[in-house]
């Protein structure tokens, strides 16, 4: 019996017009998409092309060949999603976070607690709208953002506060404010961001325009350059070390002040009825 394959290199042929094209969208010869289609033939026991001197072309049991592959494979394909839905519902748990951030290691260990027998994933996904969209279209079973969410279809539980501070080198004018800084102080001044994406890096990206950024392209880079270079940088409340030669001053922007959520769909609520309870009664 012929096979998906076979089905995905025949509409490839009808989608593109011809072998020559069909093979080079495949990424595979000529001749063997040619032996394919003509095995495709001898399966169904009928011919699907009126074939010429260089040239084939469908014939009417190829256009209806055409309009049945298409649905069998929608519905291999609509097949395959329900099943792999059907997996992670089961199986598995997605934590989806809009930033590396202390509230995701928190999260997976007590995801960790409740459903010891999952497998737990964890990702990051730092745009809201597509966080959002991931959990409404189960892509994740749960997700962390920086504020609580306007959703009626949510339930949301705080995780974790977390506060930015910037350090600022111990001969620097700015270390005169010692109740604190807003961002546009430092705006302008050469600054050095975290190293990873998250919400402290597009809030850093928003409100210093007119900084010169140094951006690492790992953590250890990063670790290097803040303990040798004598220029602005951040911390949070997950890592307040004191940084040599800085002191460490509050910022004063509202957003510099994070309630991360946990969240799930009503959907869900059930399932992880008794995480959001231990996250409520503050056991973690």
């Amino acid at each position: 019996m012929f096979d998906l394959y076979q089905l995905r290199q025949f509409l490839a042929v009808v989608e593109n017009g011809t072998v020559s094209k069909a093979a080079d969208a495949l990424n595979m010869t000529q001749p063997a998409l040619s032996r394919s289609l003509q095995n495709l033939e001898y399966e169904l026991q009928l011919p699907l092309f009126d074939r010429g001197k260089n040239k084939i072309t469908l014939n009417d049991s190829g256009h209806m060949a055409a309009e049945e592959a298409r649905a069998l494979l929608a519905a291999a394909d609509g097949m395959k999603s329900r099943l792999q839905d059907y997996y992670r519902q089961n199986h598995s748990i997605i934590i989806a976070s809009c930033a590396p951030c202390p509230a995701l290691g928190i999260t997976e260990e007590a995801v960790k607690k409740h459903f010891p027998a999952m497998d737990i994933e964890t990702k990051i996904i730092d745009v809201q709208a597509a966080l959002e969209k991931a959990l409404a279209e189960n892509a994740c079973q749960l997700a962390i953002f920086p504020r609580p969410v306007e959703h009626a279809d949510l339930m949301q539980v705080p995780v974790y506060t977390e506060n930015l501070y910037a350090m600022i080198p111990d001969s620097h004018p700015l270390t005169t404010r010692s109740g604190g800084l807003h961002l546009s102080d430092i705006n302008g001044q050469a600054v050095i961001p975290f190293p990873l994406k998250g919400y402290w890096n597009t809030l850093l990206e928003a409100k210093l325009p007119d900084s010169q950024k140094l951006y690492q392209s790992s953590v250890e880079a990063f670790a290097t350059l803040i303990q040798s270079a004598a220029m602005i940088c951040f911390v949070s409340d997950a890592r307040l070390e004191p940084l040599p030669g800085h002191q460490r001053l509050p910022l004063l922007d509202a957003e510099a002040h994070i309630s991360y959520h946990l969240a799930c769909t009503k959907a869900n609520r059930e399932r992880f009825r008794h995480l959001f309870r231990e996250f409520t009664i503050g056991k973690i």
